[in-house]
């Protein structure tokens, strides 16, 4: 079996011996990877910003509430420049958001949590 274990480790009181205090153990195949995802980046040019695509697809993400933190990066590799807005809202990363993403034409990539 493979277990997803989360919890926290403390230096133990001598210094040489540290405490490991268990939260949670759980198999693997119970967990659900999408209930990892901490960001969820969305890529673009700076001209689809000025044409209003990032608007649109903030306004589509808008409907999908939730705990994941949404990114916009935008970056012109021909003037090597780039800047990054995070949204002030966050989403649920699901099968239907990836869905819509993917039909808008956009480019995305999701980043789990830093602990895994």
């Amino acid at each position: 079996y493979i277990l997803w274990i989360t919890g926290t480790v403390k230096p133990g009181v001598d210094g040489n011996r540290a405490r490991v205090d268990y939260n949670q153990v759980k198999l693997i195949a119970d967990i659900n990877v999408k209930s990892l995802v901490r960001a969820l980046n969305v890529y673009m040019h700076p001209k689809e910003l000025f044409d209003g695509k990032h608007q649109t697809v903030s306004t589509v993400l808008e409907q999908f509430p939730g705990n994941v933190q949404l990114w916009f990066h935008f970056q012109d590799h021909d003037e090597d420049m780039g800047v990054s807005l995070v949204s002030n809202f966050k989403v649920d990363f699901n099968e239907e958001v990836q869905v819509i993403l993917d039909e808008m034409e956009v480019r995305f990539q999701f980043q789990l949590e830093d602990r895994i």
